[in-house]
């Protein structure tokens, strides 16, 4: 290791260690313990965790001088120029070779900016914790599950569920390259896991657009937003029962992304209980313009899990899809909804779906508002 890697490297372990072992009298240590229990963090393991107390900057710069280190070197680096780190949670940010690339610190509840960044790490690595869950991916062949909060990943990895990087933030601004970034690194499925607020749906539609207009990209499932119990929080989920609670919800609601599509242009085209003939019309050229403007190569995709969503929804024909067939009906060239003779138009009770087609106008499965449900399959 070079000197700048030996002292980035000495302040992961210190600051660790000041808040592993430092003093339960200490107000900063004190506070930053019980906001981490709060969190669900088991103390007595914080020794094995990459997350460090950042305590005073005087404080830590005669320790690192006592390992050897240059005020010069120290100055250099940066670590401690930030007059806001005093009693902040700090930890790294490494690359999918455990290489440091930045520092994120979590300042105390009530601060704004709650969380800051030492460099602009998001141009030097697509998600934090990609040392710890990339060997599990590649291992096991499992999804590489995303998640917001950096946190949240740090929980689940010292819980054992180790196949779990970080957003860092609510990602509404990511762009088709970063999915391509996964890919390189070896990624071959991902599922989004995004906490239930303000942003979550932006944010949700957006990583899925991203991926489906990629070059090359994960295979991307999602369980939506409103799924997550506990008020839309993971932390809250897992607290309440644990990795069994987490890998429950995964197996129950994990859904392809294209699948959602589907769900989300037949909710907004439907609105109310029952369809009209002219939302069932809107929602089958959207969808059929959503198919074709689609990479032909990831149309296997879309051929299992998009269509026939709608096709079940709307009655059509699969033929509508293709591209020599316009969507301007109900039925492709040469097929017809079941139960309707060559040339006989179907009436809209031949074509009424079943699966939603419940009386109380509930979600058959969880008795929600389908507006607020994704559990239409």
């Amino acid at each position: 290791m070079d000197s700048p890697t030996f002292l980035l490297e000495a302040y992961c372990r210190l600051t660790s260690r000041l808040l592993a072992e430092g003093s339960a009298r200490d107000a900063l240590v004190s506070r930053a313990r019980a906001f981490l229990s709060e969190l669900g963090f088991d103390l007595a393991r914080l020794g094995r965790l990459p997350i460090g107390l950042f305590t005073t900057a005087p404080a830590l710069r005669k320790a690192l001088i006592d390992l050897g280190f240059t005020v010069e070197q120290i100055r250099q680096s940066r670590l401690l120029s930030d007059a806001r780190l005093a009693g902040c949670l700090v930890g790294p940010i490494r690359d999918h070779e455990a290489r440091i690339v930045s520092f994120w610190a979590r300042l105390p509840d009530g601060h704004r900016p709650a969380w800051l960044f030492r460099d602009a790490w998001t141009s030097m690595v697509p998600a934090v914790g990609l040392d710890v869950a990339l060997p599990e991916v590649r291992a096991h062949g499992t999804d590489l599950v995303l998640v917001e909060g950096l946190l949240d990943t740090l929980l689940l990895h010292s819980l054992g569920m180790r196949n779990v990087a970080g957003l860092g933030s609510m990602r509404v601004d990511v762009s088709p390259s970063w999915w391509e970034r996964l890919a390189h690194l070896g990624v071959r499925q991902a599922t989004l896991l995004l906490e239930d607020g303000p942003a979550a749906h932006d944010s949700l539609w957006n990583l899925l657009h991203a991926a489906w207009y990629a070059q090359a990209a994960p295979t991307v499932f999602a369980v939506s937003p409103l799924q997550l119990p506990h008020r839309g929080s993971l932390r809250e989920l897992v607290r309440g029962g644990g990795l069994d609670a987490l890998r429950g919800l995964l197996k129950r609601s994990r859904r392809h992304g294209y699948r959602l599509q589907a769900w989300e242009i037949l909710q907004r085209h439907r609105g109310g209980a029952s369809w009209t003939a002219s939302a069932r019309q809107a929602a089958l050229q959207e969808a059929v313009a959503f198919y074709r403007s689609i990479p032909r190569d990831d149309h296997g995709d879309l051929d299992a899990f998009f269509v026939p969503t709608v096709v079940k929804e709307l009655g059509c024909a699969t033929a509508v899809f293709w591209p020599e067939c316009e969507p301007t009906d109900l039925t492709g060239p040469g097929e017809q909804a079941d139960g309707v003779r060559p040339g006989e138009p179907a009436s809209r009770t031949q074509l009424a779906p079943t699966h939603l087609a419940v009386s109380n106008g509930l979600c058959p499965l969880h008795h929600c508002a389908p507006t607020d449900c994704f559990c239409f399959d």
